[in-house]
């Protein structure tokens, strides 16, 4: 992506890895562009997913998750995929019904790029330090899908700055950095 920011001195970049609360539980089949996108809606949370990635691990053997749960096609003899899907949990309320009140864990990562310079800079999305210290080729698990029982999703969770237990952010994401 591209953008402008009107002239002026600036120090970093700073954005929200989320969905405003009062846009994440609409209705995907009649929200406007890029909230209709059905891949990025959780239908049994009735909310959208902030991050997705699905990513092959390498090693056959290893974790494995449904490739059709996580946006994939299930390829005979293609190495499984370790999915990565951050939304906000604990909702309460219908979406259907009156609305989603709150979530208890909203998990919405609060990113500070300091060493961004505007005229120059790049964002980059670094998909190594995300899964760095997660084992993605350990048995019996389906990635991270933001539980906060989820082992899987600790450090995951920890490189977005963002706290697993209270969903609310945390200093030292390593996801994203400036070059």
């Amino acid at each position: 992506m591209t953008g402008t920011v009107p002239p002026g001195d600036y120090t970093g970049l700073r954005f929200r890895l989320g969905v405003p609360f009062a846009l994440n539980h609409g209705n995907a089949a009649t929200a406007p562009s890029p909230l209709n996108l059905s891949g990025l809606f959780w239908i049994w949370n009735a909310g959208y997913k902030f991050l997705r990635v699905d990513a092959r691990v390498a090693q056959p053997g290893a974790l494995l998750a449904d490739a059709g749960d996580a946006g994939g096609s299930a390829d005979a003899g293609a190495p499984p995929v370790f999915p990565v899907h951050i939304g906000s949990t604990g909702c309460q309320g219908d979406a259907q019904d009156g609305g989603v009140t709150d979530c208890s864990r909203r998990n919405v990562a609060d990113i500070e790029l300091t060493a961004f310079d505007v005229t120059k800079s790049k964002v980059v999305v670094d998909y190594a330090a995300l899964v760095a210290g997660t084992e993605l080729t350990a048995g019996g698990g389906m990635g991270c899908m933001s539980g906060p029982e989820d082992a899987t999703c600790v450090s995951i969770f920890s490189r977005l700055g963002i706290d697993l237990a209270t969903g609310k952010p945390a200093a030292g994401q390593a996801f994203f950095r400036a070059e």
